[in-house]
């Protein structure tokens, strides 16, 4: 399988060289060359990311695209700046030959201008939500989705994103095993899927604190959270009386402490969950729920599932 990157000037290098190092440590791992790699720009020749590192491109006019290609999108910061015609040209013919067409956080701008015609869902980075629904009122935007599938269509909110979309399609031409390799290599925490958030609500936490003692909390309620947590315990690490620990919690993330617990405890099982074969039995003792009951009632408050469905719809989704 060939997969092209079509990179505009100025692009965001991680927005390729994420995607690409999945494939290529996909062929590595698996000893096959299971995909090409061609890097493509409007006027071929060498052309320059964001960062100031140049990549070697063949010219739209000396590219054809097939039904066994893969077309990935890469754009810069610049969203303003509309594709020239013979760009527009280029991504509409390859739309209707590809096998699928990949959009990476503001490429998605580039291939919406020669999409007009059509709606579908996608998504893009956080930041740029308002302007894409703006300029294109045709896109069903999921604005929290790390990336979306529509049919050959896939859109990411780009950087570290990219890599999650880019390990689903290695999952659908490679099979599970292989994606799973090459998340362990490439040393990832975990693999998103379309209904998690494009920012983790730890990641979230973090950006809440104001100093590093309340981060050093929360890395201490991850590395405890199979034991029973109570206000007292926190408050004792944070050196703090209950009532004024309980009092600054709700300052610094505006939910009580017990809501804190719960919720970290919630997102770390919904990850092994979904990311190992662990039994549901482990993940509600490692997590600190005691026993599946207990677990099985947060995912019905939390997730509006049970944890036997959730993992059944991901892995049927696979």
């Amino acid at each position: 399988m060939r997969l092209l990157f079509y990179c505009a000037d100025n692009f965001q290098l991680l927005d390729l060289s994420g995607p690409a190092d999945v494939f290529a440590i996909a062929n590595i791992l698996s000893e096959v060359e299971h995909f090409t790699m061609q890097y493509v720009s409007e006027f071929g020749g060498r052309l320059r990311s964001n960062s100031g590192v140049e990549v070697e491109t063949s010219s739209i006019n000396d590219v054809i695209v097939d039904e066994r290609d893969v077309l990935f999108v890469i754009n810069g910061l610049d969203v303003e700046r509309l594709p020239s015609p013979a760009v527009v040209r280029f991504l509409d013919e390859a739309h209707d030959r590809a096998s699928s067409v990949c959009t990476i956080c503001t490429g998605l701008f580039i291939l919406a201008a020669a999409l007009r015609h059509m709606p579908y869902k996608a998504t893009t980075h956080w930041r740029y939500f308002d302007a894409l629904r703006s300029k294109f009122p045709n896109i069903e935007l999921h604005p929290n989705a790390p990336f979306v599938n529509d049919g050959k269509l896939w859109s990411s909110a780009g950087i570290s994103t990219a890599i999650d979309m880019s390990l689903h399609l290695l999952e659908q031409h490679c099979g599970r095993r292989l994606a799973q390799q090459v998340t362990m290599a490439m040393v990832l925490p975990n693999r998103r899927r379309q209904n998690d958030a494009q920012l983790s609500f730890h990641l979230l936490l973090q950006f809440e604190c104001s100093d590093t003692k309340w981060e050093n909390l929360l890395h201490w309620i991850q590395e405890n959270i199979a034991t029973p947590l109570d206000t007292e315990k926190m408050a004792s690490f944070m050196a703090m009386s209950p009532r004024n620990f309980t009092r600054r919690c709700k300052q610094e993330f505006d939910i009580t402490p017990k809501k804190l617990v719960d919720r970290i405890r919630l997102e770390l099982a919904n990850s092994l969950l979904q990311e190992t074969a662990y039994s549901l039995s482990y993940i509600a003792n490692r997590c600190g729920y005691g026993r599946e009951e207990n677990m099985k009632r947060a995912f019905l408050k939390g997730k509006g599932m049970t944890p036997f469905a959730l993992r059944r719809l991901v892995r049927g989704s696979s």
